[in-house]
């Protein structure tokens, strides 16, 4: 005996979960759900408990271009793994976005962050061809790995005022070999190990966090031989700015001014 699963409407034989889609059993039904049209079932969603919706597979893999809907609050881990999808569109109720979720979609080129995502976790795009991401103020941590070996990535855009970001986890832009500049916001606090080693093009940074409650990881720069420019912009004590130079090639130039 089975029953119809509730959202993908596939006919399942007796399972804790759909195959297809991954719902669990508490949402089967005896009878196909009724669509105003065919629908081209896509996602594999599961329902949360306090109501919202998690996105937990690609179920069509011919699908190139994906857009989340609204009501989505967290892309599972390993959601979107090694998939051929090429643009993904995140729904403004998005939080979070789980480990290994992107993980080396090689043709993923075009990826559109919400306002409200909060999370990004370990490994979510390594290994991605995207070559912008405009990281939204609302997020305040990127985990490790998450954009590591992102050989295209050459454009990070983050908010130097109105950012919530406090964190990035070690190697989280490893090895991304086209960026040439970042920011760290005034909400800043702690950098990773490793987090931009062997981001060789990386020509300067730029520090608008308080210095003196800021934590930089085990040779977050190394590899980093064309650093040239580090502009510091606050009122901080040479002390701070001192300490600040020892992550950094004896090259590098740090430019002290005033916002």
């Amino acid at each position: 005996m089975g029953s119809f699963c509730r959202y993908c409407g596939r006919y399942v034989f007796d399972t804790p979960f759909c195959p297809y889609c991954g719902a669990r059993q508490g949402y089967f039904a005896p009878h196909p759900p009724s669509y105003s049209s065919s629908p081209s079932i896509t996602l594999g969603f599961e329902r949360l408990s306090d109501g919202t919706l998690s996105v937990r597979s690609l179920v069509d893999k011919n699908a190139t271009d994906i857009v989340i809907p609204e009501g989505v609050t967290v892309i599972e881990k390993n959601a979107f793994i090694e998939t051929n999808i090429k643009s993904v569109t995140f729904p403004s109720t998005l939080k979070k976005i789980g480990e290994f979720a992107f993980y080396h979609c090689s043709n993923l080129i075009s990826v559109t962050l919400n306002k409200g995502l909060e999370i990004i976790e370990e490994y979510a795009f390594t290994g991605c061809p995207i070559s912008k991401i405009d990281i939204p103020d609302s997020v305040k941590q990127i985990e490790q790995n998450a954009f590591c070996n992102c050989p295209k990535l050459s454009d990070v855009n983050i908010s130097s005022c109105n950012s919530a970001l406090t964190y990035l986890g070690d190697a989280a832009f490893n090895t991304c070999t086209s960026l040439t500049s970042f920011t760290f916001p005034k909400s800043f606090g702690r950098l990773g190990s490793w987090t931009f080693a062997h981001c060789s093009s990386l020509k300067s940074l730029s520090y608008f966090c308080r210095l003196y409650n800021y934590q930089s990881g085990y040779r977050a720069f190394d590899d980093c031989d064309n650093l040239s420019i580090v502009i510091v912009c606050n009122e901080e004590i040479d002390y701070y700015t001192d300490l600040l130079k020892s992550d950094f090639p004896p090259k590098t130039t740090i430019i002290r001014r005033s916002y």
